[in-house]
Parts: structure tokens; sequence; C-alpha cells
């Protein structure tokens, strides 16, 4: 039996005396070589005797544990690195993670049991990379070699499996013959991962979130192989009588230990079981096009990929076009949070339709352009080439239509406080007084919203909403109020019949005059002129 090197890193002198006693190392395959109180000392060992297995406490003074894991995986991906760690202190569990590590020992398991059955995963990982035969790296590149042709020989369906070299694939350790099956797809959420990943820790992230997932599903007796599927990881695991609600669980360990350790939410997609490994291809293609559903989804769902529900067929330009009149209003009236709400019915009747991913988002950015094209003037140099291709790269770059959503709901914000803002400054008391000048001058005929926009060249939206807001009253309640002071004034004067009146002021029935005016004076007509020959 090979022997592997074990070497102890801790600044306490009782933690590394309790580990090296606690259990007997050689009985289980391992021997440990030394022992460090800090990071340092444990790197200046680690050159020196060359460990298979660095166990190491994360805060030490001078160099810690952190600074230890990121200088050994400069030069070494294969050498096993576990952290000790308390109950509270899953942060720093999370950060050696990042760096490289490949595990965590609580210190409150440094028992026998405990101890022991973490060394055993641990030596069955060295065994699987078989490093005295093949060395560090071969051994893992051969591995993973084989277990991509296995995957690939799946996913191709091209050849019969009584074709296929079982002997080939024995050391993967994954059951081809007998087994129940189902593919996993876990897809990291990309703002998490932006935030947890930074430069050179993105390759070890990830690395580390592999050997977690994989170490939970040894944790189950669950069999996998992993391929990479653009971000995410595609398992395919296998385990004898293994049953849909098992899968189930599994997923919900593996997501909130995800997040646990490196606060990153996983989307994931799975297949029902199945127990005919003939089907994994078909099965394979469920999963990928499963995946595209992952974009509608909220975050960290978990989606099985049985038949899609009914989508509704739909006009996208038809729609594209509606939606922007339909904003492009709310943002002249100045009505943001109107608009916002819309933005969410866009969501809402986008999930519902057959809509890709990339037709969405180009809606999206066609939306944005149109309604910078219509307050271009607004914009001072570039800044309007800036705005669009700052959401249009946000827009293309989103993962979810939900972060789409927010970002619409952002830009319809930034629009709607521009416009108000720059049409402040244009003088708002100028333009009532254009729009009462144009009223006084036309109240006795047909006069419109229509035809006042025409006139001062605003839109009816913007003229509409910044009139109720200077004077207190819409315009066509202004123009009706106005008719009847004309209208009162003509009937002091006494000098014109009511049929002449109510026609001179802009009314064209004579029955409706009366009903406006009571309605406005409180006071019939002939109330109103008993009223003033009392005077």
């Amino acid at each position: 039996m090979k022997v592997y090197k074990v070497l102890i890193v801790d600044d306490e002198v009782l933690v590394r005396v309790g580990l090296k006693s606690t259990i007997d190392w050689n009985s289980i395959g391992f021997t440990v070589i030394g022992e460090a109180p800090n990071g340092e000392k444990a790197y200046e060992m680690y050159k020196l005797y060359n460990p298979d297995v660095i166990i190491t406490d994360i805060k030490m003074p001078k160099k810690d544990g952190l600074w230890l894991t990121k200088e050994v995986r400069k030069e070494d991906s294969l050498t096993q690195i576990l952290v000790l760690t308390c109950y509270d202190d899953f942060t720093n569990v999370r950060q050696a993670l990042k760096c490289g590590a490949n595990n965590y020992i609580l210190k409150s398991e440094v028992e026998d049991e405990e101890l022991i059955s973490t060394m055993l995963e641990v030596k069955r990982n060295l065994d699987d990379m078989d490093k005295g035969e093949l060395g560090k790296d071969k051994a893992s590149e051969t591995l993973m070699k084989t277990k991509n042709q296995l995957m690939e020989y799946l996913i191709d369906g091209s050849s019969s499996f009584e074709e296929i070299d079982l002997e080939r694939f024995k050391q993967v350790d994954f059951n081809i013959n007998g087994g129940k099956y189902s593919i996993l797809g876990l897809f990291p959420e990309s703002t998490d991962m932006a935030i947890s990943i930074e430069g050179k820790e993105s390759k070890n992230v990830k690395n580390a979130m592999v050997e977690l997932i994989t170490w939970i599903f040894s944790k189950e007796k669950i069999q996998c192989i992993v391929k990479g599927q653009g971000d995410g990881l595609l398992y395919f695991i296998s385990k004898e009588d293994i049953k849909n609600s098992e899968v189930q669980d599994v997923i919900k360990y593996i997501k909130a230990t995800v997040i646990q350790y490196f606060n990153i939410k996983l989307d994931v997609i799975y297949t029902p079981i199945f127990d005919n490994l003939m089907e994994f291809p078909n099965k394979f293609k469920e999963s990928v096009e499963k995946i595209k559903e992952i974009f509608y989804l909220p975050l960290s769902s978990t989606l099985e990929t049985r038949p899609n529900r009914e989508l509704k067929d739909i006009n996208m330009l038809k729609f594209e076009k509606h939606s922007k009149g339909v904003l492009i209003n709310f943002i002249e009236e100045g009505n943001i949070e109107e608009g916002k709400s819309y933005i969410l019915y866009i969501e809402n009747e986008i999930k519902s339709c057959k809509i890709s991913e990339l037709t969405c988002k180009l809606m999206y950015c066609n939306i944005v352009v149109s309604i910078l094209e219509k307050y271009e003037e607004y914009f001072e140099g570039n800044d309007y080439e800036t705005l669009y291709q700052g959401y249009y790269n946000k827009i293309m770059d989103s993962t979810k239509i939900m972060f789409i959503s927010e970002l619409m709901c952002k830009f319809i914000d930034e629009i709607s406080q521009l416009v108000l803002r720059i049409r402040d400054d244009q003088n708002s008391k100028y333009i009532i007084n254009k729009v009462v000048e144009y009223i006084e001058k036309n109240y006795s005929s047909k006069v419109t919203l229509e035809d006042i926009a025409v006139h001062i060249n605003l839109s009816k939206q913007y003229i509409s909403f910044l009139f109720k807001k200077e004077t207190g009253v819409n315009i066509s309640s202004y123009i009706i109020n106005l008719r009847i002071d004309k209208a009162k004034e003509m009937i002091i004067k006494g000098e014109d019949s009511m049929k002449v009146i109510y026609q001179r002021v802009g009314f064209t029935d004579q029955q409706y005059f009366y009903k406006t005016f009571k309605k406005v004076t409180g006071l019939t007509v002939g109330q109103y002129k008993d009223s003033i020959q009392n005077k």
C-alpha cells in the first residue's frame, strides 16, 4: 500500500500534537513528515518534502493559511489542501476554497472517526490520481481524458455500448451497467460569480466548486462524471436504485453548500431518473435545450427536464412597437412609476411566449435606442452614444430577464428625469402662457389637445402633464371654464340671445351648454340671470 506524506500547519502546539496523535496515520496509508507553526515555515517544508497532503489552520502569525494555499497552487494543482476551521468561520473557509483548498476539517471533528473518514476520502482521491505510477499532472490528465471520452461516447450515441471497451472506463469509477442515471446541469448566477471571482481566482473557484460538488456526490455514494457546459457544469450521475426524491435532496444540499462556501447561487436543471444508457443522447439534448429556460427563471431555480408548458405565439414587431409607444407616453407624462410597472408587464408577457433569449435581448435594445432617438436633442456631445452603448452591453450580458427589467426601470427613470429637467429649464411658465394664449384666441371654435400640441411644437402628452402640474386643472376643464366665463360676460351685457351666446363661446348643442353651465356655476342660466337682476 502506498503511503502518502502529510504536513500539519498550526500556530497552536496543542492542535499540532492533537492531530498527530489522534489516529494511527500509518494504518490508513499516511505518515506525518513534519509540522509548522505558520504559512511561511510550512512553505519551506513543502518545497523540501513535497507532501501529498497539507492540513493547515487559516489564521496564523506571519504568513497565514490563505497565503500558503495560494503559493502552493501557483505550482501544484494536485497536492490535497485541507483547512482547519470552526463552525462560525465559514467566511475564511470560502476564501480558502477560492484560493484552491480542496476541503475543510472542523476543529470540533478532530476525533478518531471523523478524521479517519476525511483522510480515507483524501486517500481515495490520491489513489485515483495514481501519483506513484504516472506523476501528478499525467495521472490527473489521463483520468480526465478518460472521463471526457466516456462522456463524449454517451453524448454521441452513434456507437452501441457493446462496441465500447468497458475495461478502459473502469478506472473512472462509474457504473455503466445496471445502474440508474440522471443528468444535472449546475449554473452559477453570473452576478454572484463576478463578485466572488476576480482575476486569477476564477479558475481556482471553479475547480474548488467541482471538488466540493464531486465530494458531495461521493459522500452520498453517487458516482459522477463532470463536463463543462458554457459557464456551468453538467454532471452525469449514477447510483443503483436512485430515486427522483434522492436527486432532489442532493440538489438542495449542493445549492446550500455552494452558497455557504462561495456565496454563489446555482440554477439547476435535471432529468428524471432513467435506467437505459441508450437514452443518454436524448436526455443530454433535453438538458441542453432546458438550459435556455434558465434566462427566464428566478434566481436559484431548480427545473426538471419535462415537456414545456404551452407557450403562446407573439408578433414581436407589433409588440415591440406598442411597447415603445407606451413607454414614451409615460416618459412624456413624467409618470415614472407607471413606466416601471409596464416594464414588468413586458417581462411577464415575454415569459409566456416562444421567444429566444437573443430575440428578447435585441427587443429591449431596440426599445432603448428608439427612446434615445426620441430625445436625442437633449443630449450633449457623445452622451447619447455612450448611454446607449452602456445599456446595450449590460442587456446583452444579462443572464436573467429579471436583470434586464431592473436595467430598463433604471433607464426609464434616468430618461424621465432628464426630460423633466430639460423641459423645466425651457421655462414651463412660457409654455403655459402659449397654451393659454392659443385657447383664448380659439375657444369659440373647436379646440383639441392635438391642435395645441401642433401649434406649440411639443407632444400632447407633455403639454397635458405640464398644464395640469402648473395650473391644477386639465386642459379640457380649463377650456370649458373659459367658455362659461365668456358666456357669463355676454349674459351680463344682455345684447344677445342664448342661442347666439352658446354658439359664440364654442358650444354646438344648447342642451349640453345648459347642463355644463349649471355644473360649472351651480346655477341654471335662468337662476344666473335672476341673480344679476337682483343685484
